[in-house]
């Protein structure tokens, strides 16, 4: 599992949100999908377990902060601020979200947008 942080002027917010929804569909199926018509197996007296998100990430809104772009402090002197995605994604979707980031350089090359990665992200629990 590797965790992924993307920064980004938050303008551009909606744009990596779509991107995060195109990935979740790519992604169908992902969690542990029974065959076809397998009914969930529950414990007596406790609720199903929730199914796994496709895609998981935290979204961090309004993070102050500088950076290659300058300082985006969401005050009267600077009045921009960033977004902060925190992925943990399997290795095969890196260049994915490389891909997606790359585009929205090239797209937005105005607003900030960086993103760094830590391999062998782990559980704790």
């Amino acid at each position: 599992m590797i965790r992924l942080e993307i920064i980004m002027d938050r303008t551009v917010e909606d744009i990596f949100l779509d991107h995060i929804e195109s990935l979740k569909a790519d992604a169908a199926g992902c969690g542990g999908s029974r065959p076809a018509g397998a009914k969930p197996v529950e414990k007596p007296d406790t609720k199903p377990a929730a199914k796994p998100a496709c895609f998981p990430y935290t979204l961090i809104s309004e993070a102050k902060g500088e950076g290659a772009s300058g300082p985006r402090m969401g005050s009267h002197v600077w009045p921009e601020e960033n977004s902060l995605f925190i992925l943990y994604v399997e290795e095969q979707q890196l260049e994915k979200v490389r891909a997606i980031i790359e585009q929205m350089r090239r797209q937005h090359p105005s607003n900030g947008i960086a993103g760094f990665y830590l391999p062998a992200a782990e559980e704790l629990i």
